[in-house]
């Protein structure tokens, strides 16, 4: 980052070097051509995750956080400006016609399927906003699995 200062760049995301290296490598995949989906297959892969991890959608969809200082990118206010501006609310550009990944409609009309683990990157901003939510929710409550989802969008609602 210091060499990045030093060449006049913005030097504010100050993560970890595992997520820098992550944020780098699926920006340049995404503009490859790859979906979302495959470049975290890949990614989780080259990093010896053994689970299947798949986004709910590969459509883009941008969490927009309305703060007291104006609009803000998700990781201008949680990163950046470390959740200090005040929030009024959130808007989900691209969320209303994000379609469901594929692959997890082929684990949905599986009749193997037990469940799914819904990990958002935030439990507030993330689980009860993506449009093709109802549709894992359907296919969960056919598979005894709704007492969790129904926990989890709870605790998101309330948090």
């Amino acid at each position: 980052m210091s060499a990045l200062e030093t060449l006049g760049g913005e030097t504010w995301f100050k993560l970890g070097d595992k997520d820098l290296a992550m944020n780098i490598e699926r920006t340049r995949r995404l503009k490859n051509g790859s979906t979302l989906g495959q470049a975290t297959t890949e990614l989780a892969s080259a990093f010896g995750v053994k689970h299947e991890i798949m986004p709910m959608s590969n459509d883009a969809v941008r969490t927009i956080v309305l703060t007291d200082n104006g609009p803000m990118k998700f990781q201008d206010y949680f990163v950046r400006d470390r959740c200090k501006p005040g929030v009024r609310g959130f808007e989900y550009k691209g969320a209303a016609n994000a379609r469901l990944n594929p692959v997890i409609q082929d684990w949905l009309s599986s009749t193997r399927l037990t469940g799914i683990i819904l990990c958002p990157s935030n439990t507030r901003t993330s689980a009860s906003t993506r449009s093709c939510l109802c549709r894992v929710c359907v296919r969960l409550c056919e598979i005894q699995a709704c007492q969790l989802l129904r926990y989890h969008l709870l605790s998101a609602a309330t948090a």
